[in-house]
């Protein structure tokens, strides 16, 4: 379900809804009184489809909306502490764009920034950790030596990535400076490349080759699995690389002295690279922008939800008023013969406890539905809970009883004299 989309339907409901809402009050305004006192419409089967149905339909689309908003709101919790694979707290992406001039002077310009103890590491590299990498093609082999020709997603970064993410091998080893042909004869993979090129467990892709003649490469250690677009998508195969240029340094500062840090990276940035603007921000960011559609559409679902409830509010307690004052002189005879007020509100109650129960039934399948479409877009997601359903209906039923209740209590308090007095 688009952006879009979502807006038209909320559109669409708000409108509707408040139409229903207002209903009760021109019904009751368009009356003559004296006939309306004797039920000459009310009574009739129509007119009591027509105000059945428009409290079905309120509450249909208000329990519709709170179940929606508990399923987007536990999907987008599930996303917020699901584990990507890297730690990117704290770490800020500073984008250089592969200035010629910070390439050359990286390792002192990384020493001076290390020499602040809020500096906790420095790591250059090529693209995003957080979407944007590119793909390409290329060759290598599976278990018995037979050339593939392949898609996969690579990474070009330095010794130091691993650690700057918190990264974890789950075989075999990382690009070390103590070994001069990394830099360009050796190349690491993930998890999800060995289950895509059939090597069955990490250890078995130590030693496969990349590439043919002078430009092969031989995979030194596989890196667990970790998500470098948005859960949208699985993750997909991808190739490390060692980046003996690079566009881009990401720095991992000591979280409780983020100011510190900063400062000291603006003072060293300004006395190396005068003429560089100074660009970055913080891989969170990065992240949480990933799920701006789906943040926007909760916040949606959160204020359309309450408004209605609102309006579904307003549209009962008319409703009620309606129902009330047709049964006015029946309530006042039932005082006469001993009937309690407890009793009277139940009466008064009871024909919206079905109603509602019936818009619950009506609303759990259609925003099942929706919800299982919007969470297809999600590689990663949560199951549909079922409380989801049971804690809109139960929501619904209380808010909509006390609704009703506060007018039968008003109804079951009158002096039953006074209500039978006229005619």
């Amino acid at each position: 379900m688009t952006f879009t989309n979502i807006l038209l339907l909320l559109g669409f409901i708000i409108v509707i809804a408040g139409l229903a809402g207002i209903y009760p009050a021109v019904i009751l305004t368009s009356f003559n009184p004296i006939m309306a006192l004797k039920g000459a419409f009310v009574q009739g089967t129509r007119g009591n489809f027509i105000r059945k149905s428009l409290v079905v339909f309120q509450f249909t689309i208000t329990i519709g909306l709170i179940a929606s908003m508990l399923i987007i709101g536990r999907q987008m919790n599930f996303i917020k502490n699901k584990s990507l694979g890297f730690d990117g707290s704290a770490v800020l992406e500073l984008r250089f764009y592969g200035e010629q001039q910070v390439i050359d002077h990286y390792t002192a310009f990384r020493s001076r920034l290390l020499s602040n103890a809020h500096i906790l590491n420095v790591s250059k590299h090529g693209q995003n950790v957080v979407g944007g990498l590119g793909n390409g093609w290329t060759t290598t082999e599976d278990l018995k030596g037979n050339e593939i020709s392949t898609s996969l997603y690579s990474l070009n970064v330095d010794t130091n990535y691993l650690d700057t993410y918190n990264m974890q091998l789950a075989a075999g080893r990382f690009f070390s400076s103590s070994m001069p042909t990394d830099t360009t004869k050796s190349v690491l993979v993930n998890e999800a490349a060995v289950r895509a090129f059939g090597w069955q467990k990490p250890e078995n892709a130590i030693g496969k080759r990349f590439g043919k003649g002078d430009e092969a490469r031989q995979v030194i250690g596989v890196v667990k699995d970790f998500h470098f677009e948005s859960l949208h998508k699985p993750v997909d195969a991808l190739m490390l690389g060692y980046a003996r240029g690079g566009s881009r340094l990401s720095i991992k500062i000591d979280a409780a002295n983020i100011d510190v840090a900063l400062k000291h990276l603006e003072k060293e940035w300004a006395a190396s690279f005068p003429e560089i603007p100074l660009d970055y921000v913080f891989v969170q960011e990065s992240i949480a922008e990933q799920y701006g559609n789906e943040q926007r559409t909760q916040g949606l679902f959160y204020a359309f939800a309450g408004l209605s409830l609102l309006i579904a509010c307003l549209g009962l307690f008319g409703l009620s008023i309606f129902v009330v004052e047709r049964k006015v002189k029946e309530i006042g005879i039932r005082k006469v013969l001993g009937a309690s007020v407890s009793g009277i509100v139940g009466l008064l109650s009871k024909d919206f406890f079905v109603l509602v129960i019936i818009a619950a039934l009506i609303a759990s399948p259609l925003s099942w539905y929706f919800m299982h479409n919007w969470l297809q877009d999600f590689a990663y997601r949560v199951n549909i809970p079922v409380w989801a359903f049971v804690l809109a209906g139960f929501s619904a039923l209380v808010i909509a009883l006390l609704t009703v209740g506060v007018r039968a209590i008003k109804a079951a308090l009158v002096n039953p004299v006074k209500s039978l007095r006229t005619e």
